[in-house]
């Protein structure tokens, strides 16, 4: 919840990036506010920068409490039940944990990750979440919400592998954890580092998959365009010809300045706090109490 509010306003551009008739040439380098910039349009954000960035934060906040717990509970026990805690870096344990987490996730996710892209792109024809669910379910149905399940976990299978993986092997090899210093594993410095790296280079891999999604998610929403398609090859194939190769890495930057420092609080904030509920010290290892 907290990564995912520190950074909505990245995620609103990358998603208005993304989106079939949003032609932004990137986002300001003003240190004061992030706006996009349209072509034609100044510096300005048509429908506001607190409209465009903080309509969807009320969704997040209480739905991400709940999914995040989910998705660290089922990785956690299927990492256990894998052999991912096991000595030495157990790489493919770990990413086959991350992608059980991702598909039960995603499940519970995705209609809302549907309706926060919707009023997160600009001129949003929409007046809050509950009107949102409403048109989409009156005017597109159910299956609206779950449209671009397929594609969400065509994406996130591989960054959530690639994310734990990396963000497991970047903590030991930081450490050195093969050499026998096991008990500084847990720093939160490391546990940053490990986190922001992971999330970066998982983000930016799985981009094109990204914009097939968030396409699929804001079909018909500001653009008359319609794929006729959920899978992902004949999307993608489309945006290429009719867009260019450079499209399907369209919004890379922010989104990999989104995945940065939300992996880095996420991992750091999870890893802090089952430290403290497990009664573990800073190094991963329980409390001895002198009696």
């Amino acid at each position: 919840m907290l990564c995912e509010q520190c950074v909505s306003a990245l995620l609103t551009v990358a998603i208005n990036i993304r989106a079939s008739n949003c032609r932004y040439r990137g986002v300001s380098s003003s240190p004061t506010a992030i706006t996009i910039q349209p072509p034609s349009a100044g510096n300005q954000v048509p429908n506001g920068y607190a409209a465009l960035s903080l309509r969807p934060c009320c969704l997040v906040q209480y739905v991400c409490r709940p999914a995040h717990a989910l998705y660290f509970a089922v990785y956690e026990y299927a990492k256990e039940l894998l052999g991912g805690n096991r000595q030495g870096y157990q790489w493919l344990p770990t990413a086959a944990a991350g992608a059980i987490a991702t598909v039960v996730n995603d499940g519970f996710m995705t209609p809302v990750d549907v309706i926060k892209q919707r009023l997160q792109v600009a001129h949003s024809p929409y007046n809050g979440v509950m009107d949102c669910v409403r048109k989409v379910l009156r005017q597109e149905g159910v299956g609206a919400l779950y449209k671009s399940y397929r594609t969400t976990l065509l994406m996130n299978i591989p960054f959530t592998a690639m994310h734990f993986s990396v963000y497991e092997g970047t903590k030991k090899w930081l450490l050195h954890i093969d050499t026998g210093d096991e008990a500084a594993e847990d720093r939160l410095s490391v546990q940053l580092v490990a986190g922001g790296l992971a999330g970066a280079a998982a983000g930016a891999i799985t981009t094109p998959l990204d914009v097939v999604k968030t396409r699929l998610q804001t079909e018909g929403v500001h653009s008359p365009k319609r794929y006729g398609t959920t899978a992902v090859v004949p999307v993608l194939r489309r945006i290429i010809a009719e867009e260019g190769l450079h499209s399907i890495w369209r919004g890379m930057k922010p989104r990999v300045l989104f995945n940065c420092p939300a992996a880095a609080i996420s991992w750091g904030t999870y890893e802090t706090m089952k430290a403290l509920l497990l009664g573990e010290d800073a190094s991963g290892h329980p409390h001895h109490h002198v009696h």
